[in-house]
């Protein structure tokens, strides 16, 4: 008896695995953004059955995805430009007080250059509301005084049932515009000979990013090595 129920349940939980391994592979639709104004044009990867949301604004369209199921669950984008220039240090405060009118418990997991895409930045907070506790992270782009800000969140109980389609999501944000690019993006595309991940570029990002903090480099400096080490 007990052999039967064990392989009922053990059925039922490979339905179960089979049905959320399906989700998180629905195929991604790649949506491209069309300016307002003199907003940058973007393309980011969401997955193909979630709902569009616009909201315009004076300077750019924010655009939210989420499923129909859970609107708790969102992946949001918006590209603008900077009236002048700004750092992304900055830009990231904004964030910060944009998120904490939400969210009056604010804490910043991290933020950094991203290993894999050098010139992108990320960041990654922990949030909490009335309604609860929430994971949101964010990738920024920059080039010049054009901003693309994307980013990711669900409550913290279920953030991990949607990494795979939050990641693909993120690192699939670029500008539309080939001649758009930031120039980090423009000169490691330059120099790539190959299409292979460099594990020792990333290793020498990895170190001027996380080790040499006694000489108090600044983000621009950083990476302004990285830069001058890739092209060497």
């Amino acid at each position: 008896m007990m052999g039967l129920l064990g392989s009922f349940y053990l059925k039922r939980a490979m339905v179960v695995v089979a049905l959320f391994v399906f989700i998180q592979t629905l195929p991604a639709l790649t949506y491209q953004y069309t300016p307002l104004n003199n907003e940058p044009a973007y393309k980011i990867d969401i997955p193909g059955n979630w709902i569009k949301k616009e909201i315009s604004g004076n300077n750019g369209k924010v655009v939210v995805f989420y499923p129909a199921d859970n609107p708790a669950v969102v992946i949001e984008i918006r590209s603008f430009v900077l009236e002048k220039e700004e750092s992304i240090k900055s830009i990231i405060n904004k964030k910060a007080a944009r998120l904490s009118y939400y969210y009056p418990s604010l804490e910043l997991g991290y933020e950094r250059f991203s290993i894999l895409r050098p010139g992108v930045y990320e960041t990654r907070w922990i949030l909490e509301n009335k309604k609860g506790r929430f994971v949101e992270k964010s990738v920024l782009l920059k080039n010049n005084n054009e901003v693309i800000i994307a980013g990711v969140s669900a409550p913290e109980k279920i953030y991990g049932n949607y990494n795979v389609l939050f990641e693909n999501a993120l690192f699939s944000v670029d500008y539309s515009d080939d001649s758009r690019k930031s120039e980090n993006k423009k000169s490691i595309d330059n120099k790539r000979s190959s299409p292979f991940f460099s594990l020792g570029e990333s290793l020498r990002n990895l170190y001027l990013f996380n080790f040499p903090n006694k000489y108090d480099l600044s983000l621009d400096d950083k990476n302004n090595l990285i830069r001058e080490i890739q092209e060497k």
